[in-house]
């Protein structure tokens, strides 16, 4: 965006730019505060920062005070490491959802807006947010607009608050999340990388009867990679585990599927053009480690500026 509105008198926002987005987990909240919420870039990722500071620290139990242990750097995070695993093994998750429930309640004060909001809102650029639904066994899009005639669209008056709270239930890491009748997980079991649903939504807002519509760029932006293959599974059921969850979360694969099926498109004459962003990491990231996002932003800096071969990081057909 910084390179879109350089020049400009009078500066260009996400959700002014870009037509439709959508995202799981970190991708959804992304998604929610860039167009639900009509934010710059800058303001979301501050805003992303002090929600992840909130809701994975690690404290101390009321007893002993509730410290936020993560208040001590490095040495917090890994004094509470230990004591987050003990619970991820007797508790259903880590962390509580309360501080995330917190967070976006304050968030949507901020813009004069309350969680209990419907995500639904009709004239903004379109959004939406995955999750799965481990009741019914299959992903589930919730959006900010309202889709054609004939698309499941039982949850129409979902709440912001909700959704949130439903794309960003990550498996050991937040509790499930209970939606009418229905229990959900992030979308990451089954959409890490939900290309093909944005893809495929494009047709949810297309407004003309055209049997194809005009589309000229998609952008998708990975959580970063490091660049070895995924491990082959050791001998062992833990690690034959473990590797499986590996490749099932992997985003890579996805983006591979989306660049075949663009080719094709291209050979056929229709000029749309596809950009993958996905930083290349020298170790992974946990999900909860958000005290190594200076780190993971500076990376970041260096691999979209000069002296680095952008084709490793920044790929476009």
């Amino acid at each position: 965006m910084k390179k879109i509105n350089d020049g400009r008198n009078q500066r260009i926002l996400p959700h002014e730019y870009f037509h439709l987005a959508g995202g799981t987990s970190t991708g959804g909240l992304a998604a929610l505060l860039l167009f639900r919420l009509k934010m710059n870039t800058k303001q979301a990722i501050e805003v992303y920062n002090e929600m992840a500071k909130e809701i994975f620290s690690p404290r101390l139990p009321w007893f002993l005070g509730g410290y936020n242990l993560q208040e001590f750097g490095r040495l917090g995070y890994w004094v509470g490491n230990p004591s987050l695993w003990a619970k991820a093994l007797v508790l259903p998750s880590r962390f509580s959802d309360s501080y995330l429930r917190k967070a976006i309640d304050d968030i949507m004060a901020r813009e004069d807006q309350r969680g209990g909001d419907t995500l639904r809102k009709p004239g903004i650029t379109p959004m939406f947010m995955c999750a799965t639904s481990v009741t019914n066994e299959c992903a589930e899009l919730f959006r900010s607009y309202n889709p054609p005639q004939g698309v499941d669209d039982r949850f129409r008056s979902i709440t912001v608050r909700d959704a949130a709270l439903a794309t960003s239930a990550a498996p050991t890491y937040l509790p499930m999340v209970k939606i009418g009748n229905e229990e959900f997980w992030d979308g990451g079991l089954l959409n890490n990388n939900p290309i093909n649903q944005v893809w495929d939504a494009r047709y949810e807002i297309e407004s003309s009867n055209r049997n194809e519509p005009d589309i000229s760029c998609v952008v998708s932006i990975g959580c970063g990679r490091v660049n070895r293959p995924i491990r082959q599974p050791g001998r062992g059921f833990l690690n034959t585990v473990s590797t499986a969850i590996s490749y099932t979360t992997n985003t890579e694969a996805k983006h591979q599927d989306f660049k075949r099926r663009i080719d094709m498109l291209r050979r056929r004459n229709m000029n749309i053009h596809y950009f993958r962003f996905n930083v290349e990491l020298e170790e992974e990231i946990n999900l909860d480690d958000w005290q190594s996002m200076p780190r993971l932003e500076k990376t970041t800096r260096q691999q979209l500026g000069h002296g680095w071969d952008l084709g490793r990081t920044l790929q476009s057909w």
